[in-house]
């Protein structure tokens, strides 16, 4: 299995390397600024092609093409995370997925095509880039900390404000990847503390970071300080530490 994962999204993560900087707009989706390109279609299309072949019975949620089949083994996919910084041209996106056995996630798989880091992680063997091991960040300052967002402006200006307020001190540092998936490997890595994901997300954009995260030696906690679970829709990841602390914050009026 984790050789066919990774075959997989490197061959996706082709796709879209290939195409980077070539293509526009295919359409949107939600709204004006949703957009949807050729390169997620393409991506798409390889992945669940394959998926369908090996394994044809088992059940696909993929952004792009939707669901397929009903089954308890499960494959979660997002073939382009980032898709606003693709077609800006700017290198932060990746191509992702899950696989769910019984409702636990117990594969996931992220790559970064432009700078050809692939990030791996099975459930109880740890996570890992390119085959070497990596780990959270052990950082337990909130004020010397440096994190990052997902979301979309008003649906987190309020907890942003909560922190700042919180925190109120120049060292902190935290900003918007726009790409989940990016951000979930930054913090698999240790290169960022903490991240916060809020509302606007789907199953596609958290399910691949949330073992990423606790593979590495993180937790991944809902708004309320229980374990994320799939169907919760945002999640506060990092070390123990600085989640708790985290999801105090967020919960004060």
């Amino acid at each position: 299995m984790e050789k066919f994962i990774k075959q997989l999204l490197r061959d996706a993560g082709a796709i879209l390397r290939e195409k980077f900087g070539k293509i526009t707009v295919a359409n949107t989706k939600a709204h004006a600024l949703d957009f949807v390109t050729e390169a997620d279609l393409a991506a798409d299309k390889l992945i669940t092609d394959r998926i369908k072949k090996k394994f044809p019975t088992h059940a696909i949620i993929s952004e792009e093409s939707g669901e397929y089949n009903r089954h308890s083994n499960k494959w979660i996919i997002d073939p382009l995370d980032g898709t606003n910084n693709f077609l800006l041209g700017i290198p932060l996106f990746v191509t992702q997925l899950a696989f769910v056995q019984s409702n636990r996630i117990k594969f996931s798989a992220i790559y970064d095509p432009i700078h050809e880091r692939l990030y791996f992680a099975e459930r109880n063997k740890g996570s890992f880039l390119n085959n070497k091991k990596i780990r959270c960040a052990n950082n337990t300052n909130l004020r010397s900390s440096q994190g990052a967002f997902d979301f979309y402006f008003n649906d987190g200006f309020e907890v942003l404000t909560k922190i700042n307020r919180s925190i109120k001190d120049k060292s902190f540092w935290a900003r918007n990847l726009g790409s989940a998936g990016t951000t979930g490997t930054l913090i698999s890595r240790g290169s960022l503390d903490w991240s916060i994901m809020i509302g606007g997300a789907n199953i596609w954009d958290y399910a691949p970071s949330a073992l990423l995260v606790r593979e590495a030696g993180g937790v991944v906690k809902n708004f309320m300080g229980k374990d994320w679970q799939m169907g919760d829709r945002g999640f506060i990841a990092g070390n123990s530490a600085l989640v708790k602390k985290l999801v105090s914050i967020v919960n004060t009026s």
